[in-house]
C-alpha cells in the first residue's frame, strides 16, 4: 500500500488510488497517476 491520491474530475466524479496506480490517458496510453497533468483526458468505460 502506497501514498493515496484523490482525483476530482470535471464530470463531478472522483477517483481514489495509489500514486503508482496505472490509468489510461487519451492520446498517451497507460501511465501512473502521479504523472498526470491537469490537462490530461482520462478514458473510462
Amino acid at each position: 500500500s502506497g501514498k493515496m491520491v484523490k482525483i476530482d474530475m470535471s464530470n463531478g466524479k472522483s477517483l481514489m488510488a495509489t500514486i503508482e496506480h496505472p490509468i489510461y490517458v487519451d492520446k498517451k496510453g497507460w501511465m501512473e497517476i502521479q504523472k498526470l497533468r491537469k490537462s490530461d483526458c482520462l478514458k473510462a468505460e
